[in-house]
């Protein structure tokens, strides 16, 4: 992800122009198929994740992952790269509900 997001950051005029086109771009679907050719080599020969169906797992990484990326080229008061990476590592890392328990 950090590779992504560095490259993301080079080349933030074309990465906004693509997210907002839409869906004519095809950005998101090129995003989770590169984020399911990753996650494709942890998967059981079962096709889980942790007993989770591949395609359930998928499908909330790459939606939310899409979606933070998404929102952070298109967020007219951007946060840092660094910021970034950091803020998805921590929600991979600890998930939504450990980050709000430690608000507690």
């Amino acid at each position: 992800m950090e590779y992504l997001i560095n490259h993301i950051d080079q080349h933030l005029t074309f990465y906004y122009t693509m997210f907002n086109m839409g869906k004519v771009s095809m950005l998101e679907e090129k995003l989770y198929l590169l984020i399911h050719n990753h996650l494709s080599s942890y998967k059981n020969m079962n096709d889980t994740i942790g007993n989770m169906p591949f395609s359930y797992f998928m499908s909330y990484v790459s939606g939310a992952g899409i979606s933070l990326i998404k929102h952070w080229v298109q967020d007219e008061s951007r946060i840092s790269k660094d910021e970034l990476i950091f803020h998805f590592y921590n929600i991979v890392e600890n998930g939504t509900a450990g980050i709000i328990k430690k608000e507690e």
